[in-house]
């Protein structure tokens, strides 16, 4: 029996060697060999499980798992609360969050001290939109492991994700002097110092992530700060690299054209608003922008198009309402302006007073009382 435990042992070796040199592929194989010769043991069954996770089979890997629950001997190769754990990171992957949930929630229920069961709740949560329940479950998981920085970061984004920036600032500056160093704890840092008003430091933190892992978002990003630090030029550059990555993406020729239209290149501006419609034919909000343009350089009939469009795609769009509603009263068309105000107000238009400065728009309850008998 010593012999033939040894023989097992030596071919587990060779696919552990497999799967170290990541031929994950090979490293299966040689694990269904074993289990012919020897039969399932919780460290093939383990094994498969993790090996399939790296080739994103994850239903597969689930398979394992589960039958690795069904075993009384689980450790010390493992523990109960690392299996549930892992079926509940594969049904994250998957997007099946409430069937994560419902197995992290019997690993927990093992008073597992494993702390990947509260941070893979907490993505499911997250994932979920029940941010509540995704910070609880963080602050638990560092409680569990109040070394891990990673962790900090995480809860970080979770209280970007409820506007609690200066909490968020917090972890994240914990995260960096723990010696966490990462493009997604840059941009989360360039994202909370955008929204306090620190634009340089924004601008920094932006810098260093796109140095370490450009992206078309973190372009995107870049390029919005810029335009706020009036750097126009340097945000349309950005937005060409990112159209450079993705040419297909609407959102790079959307933020192209507004920083276009800033530099008054009116004709390049349409042109990559007209692409936008070209690849989103659909979405409500590209005619409204459109037809915004179309308004700014006194084009009202066409504004008046576009906040058509936009209107018969969402009925709810109250800025496409209070646009028509202005190039309407711009055409001469005050009961129509009229109604469309009022239908802007009804959806939820709220009116900021530094648009008149920048659009020349005024207040359309200001309108109403002016020019409407109602």
């Amino acid at each position: 029996m010593g012999c033939q435990n040894n023989e097992m042992i030596a071919e587990m070796d060779i696919a552990v060697g497999y799967g170290d040199n990541e031929d994950y592929e090979k490293a299966l194989d040689k694990i269904g060999e074993i289990e012919e010769k020897y039969g399932e043991s919780i460290e093939t069954i383990f094994m498969s499980g993790e090996y399939y996770i790296e080739l994103q089979y994850f239903e597969k890997a689930i398979k394992e798992y589960e039958k690795a629950l069904q075993l009384d001997i689980v450790e010390p190769f493992s523990s109960k609360g690392e299996i549930y754990s892992n079926i509940g990171f594969c049904y994250n992957q998957i997007d099946e969050f409430d069937t994560a949930i419902a197995y992290l929630d019997q690993g927990i229920e093992l008073k597992s001290e494993f702390p990947d069961l509260f941070t893979q709740r907490a993505y499911s949560h997250f994932s979920l939109f029940e941010d509540d329940k995704a910070l609880m479950d963080y602050h638990k998981a560092i409680n569990l492991q109040p070394e891990n920085d990673d962790l900090y970061l995480r809860r970080a984004i979770i209280y970007i994700n409820m506007k609690e920036f200066t909490l968020a600032l917090t972890n994240l500056l914990k995260a960096k002097k723990m010696g966490l160093n990462s493009s997604l704890l840059h941009s989360n840092l360039s994202r909370v110092y955008y929204e306090k008003g620190e634009l340089e430091k924004a601008l920094s933190e932006s810098n260093i992530a796109i140095n370490e892992d450009p992206s078309v978002t973190r372009y995107h990003n870049r390029s919005v700060i810029k335009i706020d630090l009036k750097d126009t030029t340097g945000a349309i550059e950005d937005i060409n690299r990112a159209v450079a990555m993705e040419p297909e993406n609407p959102r790079s020729y959307a933020s192209r054209a507004f920083g276009y239209f800033d530099l008054g290149f009116v004709d390049k501006a349409l042109k990559d608003y007209n692409k936008v419609i070209q690849l989103e034919p659909s979405v409500a909000q590209n005619y409204q922008d459109r037809g915004f343009y179309y308004y700014r350089i006194g084009e009202y009939e066409l504004a008046v198009s576009d906040f058509d469009a936009a209107i018969n795609l969402d009925e709810h769009q109250e800025y496409a309402h209070n646009n028509r509603a202005n190039s309407k009263f711009k055409l001469g068309d005050i009961d129509g302006a009229c109604t469309d105000w009022h239908k802007a107000l009804e959806n939820g238009y709220v009116y900021e007073s530094i648009w008149k400065e920048e659009y020349d728009i005024d207040n359309p309850i200001e309108l109403i009382k002016k020019y409407c008998n109602n």
